[in-house]
């Protein structure tokens, strides 16, 4: 569900903000998210320059894209982290 590539970044100033001008741009769908100041965004077909050029008007920082896990599907649907394993 969540696709096959992951962008994830952080944008310290105004995270929902900056995931509005993903959607607005059609980088982001409903299955991106903000957790504080961190963006995970599905990319579905788009690519990690479409969505830093979406964002041209906020700063970012840690960029990377990646595969989707099952962490990424337990942020999505709870907004927490797994726990770790003991």
């Amino acid at each position: 569900e969540l696709g096959e590539e992951i962008l994830e970044l952080r944008v310290p100033t105004d995270p929902p903000a900056a995931l509005a001008a993903l959607r607005a741009n059609g980088v982001a769908s409903a299955d991106a998210f903000s957790i504080g100041s961190t963006l995970t965004v599905p990319l579905h077909g788009r690519t990690v320059q479409d969505a830093l050029g979406a964002l041209s008007d906020f700063p970012t920082s840690d960029v990377s894209s990646r595969v989707p896990t099952l962490d990424d599907v337990y942020l999505r649907l709870t907004g927490d982290r797994l726990p770790e394993a003991a």
